[in-house]
């Protein structure tokens, strides 16, 4: 994938057996081109796109609004990137997002490089 990367983890709240299966389905529904890839991490699926932060966050944002029509809360970490930062270093700062947003009480989207900016902001 040429130009800007994102990835994008969604994590459906409250529930212990982890991602569901309308998760998924909302994610394949949404984006199901070429310049996405889709797997299961953990108790989160991990969305990597061919996008900016920007796009990612409005994206994760319309994840979430069709969730809720289902009754379920979601949330969702974002980390982008334009230059070589390495896949492993996005994911982990996607992780660290998307720990943040649960530590803050969910139900939102939340992009790394943003809140990097507002924190270096208030110091």
């Amino acid at each position: 994938m040429k130009g800007p990367l994102s990835i994008v983890l969604l994590s459906v709240d409250g529930r212990p057996d982890g991602v569901c299966d309308e998760l998924l389905f909302e994610v394949l529904l949404f984006d199901h081109q070429p310049s996405c890839r889709t797997w299961r991490q953990g108790d989160c699926v991990a969305v990597l796109r061919a996008s900016d932060e920007l796009d990612a966050v409005l994206w994760a944002g319309q994840i979430r609004e069709r969730l809720h029509e289902h009754g379920l809360r979601l949330s969702a970490g974002v980390a982008s990137t334009s230059g070589t930062k390495s896949a492993g270093r996005l994911l982990s700062e996607a992780e660290w997002a998307l720990d943040r947003v649960r530590h803050h009480g969910g139900d939102m989207v939340l992009a790394h490089s943003t809140t990097v900016a507002v924190n270096d902001h208030r110091r």
